[in-house]
């Protein structure tokens, strides 16, 4: 006797609630309270006491098999990068949403410090034959600038401006400048990372 396929008890637990109960765990260092780092009896009861945090209440052994489905050892590694912000989640709902459903304009912005001003004491020389191009070696240094630019999603089109700087009065210019080559009934959404320049919004009441 043979007994017909089917498809089983459903999955309590998606990909992506795996995926952010597993970014969850991997912070060096946990939202709250004085320990190190996550245990995961410690998490497993964290995430109970909170399930919004993970929409779905999940034990340690249920965490255990995340990471072991992802290969991960978090007790192990140490990490560079961890989450430190409480609104991490949200804020990444956020991004993904704009992402795959992008406005007409959604733009990312970056910069890029410390740009070396080079002056070459020769000027640089191409053979005809090897098109090989030659570079003097000697060179003399007129300070640093800085890139900073925005990215048009939809477009890949480049806006951007080299300064001296990227302090928030510069980094205010440059924005409005930018906003000026767009229509002024439209959203805009820039995207950036949380640099002390970025966040200046936060402690002011207006930036323009």
């Amino acid at each position: 006797m043979y007994d017909n396929q089917r498809s089983g008890r459903p999955f309590v637990y998606s990909e992506a609630i795996q995926l952010k109960t597993t970014a969850f765990y991997c912070q060096t260092k946990p939202l709250l309270g004085d320990y190190g780092r996550w245990s995961l009896r410690t998490a497993g009861k964290h995430i109970e006491n909170d399930p919004a945090l993970i929409e779905l209440p999940c034990s340690h052994s249920t965490i255990h098999r995340f990471l072991q489905k992802q290969a991960l050892k978090p007790h192990r590694s140490k990490y560079f990068l961890q989450i430190t912000d409480p609104d991490f989640f949200p804020k990444m709902e956020r991004l993904i949403q704009l992402y795959l459903n992008p406005p007409e304009y959604l733009f990312n912005f970056d910069e890029c410090p410390g740009i070396q001003i080079l002056q070459r004491l020769a000027p640089d020389v191409q053979t005809e034959k090897t098109k090989i191009r030659l570079e003097e070696f000697e060179y003399i240094r007129n300070g640093t600038m800085d890139l900073l630019a925005f990215l048009r999603f939809k477009t890949g089109k480049v806006f951007a401006e080299c300064r001296a700087d990227h302090k928030i009065e510069t980094l205010v210019e440059v924005f409005e400048k930018h906003l000026q080559t767009l229509p002024e009934t439209e959203p805009l959404h820039y995207i950036m990372d949380n640099l002390a320049s970025h966040s200046y919004y936060v402690k002011s009441q207006a930036l323009f």
